[in-house]
């Protein structure tokens, strides 16, 4: 929801480290989780997904439809 709302690109370790803190989740689960939800909702043309350089920062913006 606060992806989707945002009009600005937000990186993908930012999402990481507030929802890690929030739970308690593992790192590397929590990235593995939001990147797998963040395809479904590319699929589904809530949000676009950006990374300029292989190994680079993945960011993700929402789309207003």
């Amino acid at each position: 929801e606060k992806l989707i709302d945002n009009k600005d690109w937000l990186l993908i370790h930012d999402m990481v480290k507030e929802i890690h803190y929030k739970s308690g989740a593992q790192l590397k689960s929590c990235l593995a989780s939001i990147f797998c939800g963040s395809l479904e909702f590319v699929k589904n043309g809530k949000i676009e997904l950006k990374q300029a350089n292989v190994f680079g920062d993945i960011s993700l913006l929402g789309r207003n439809k």
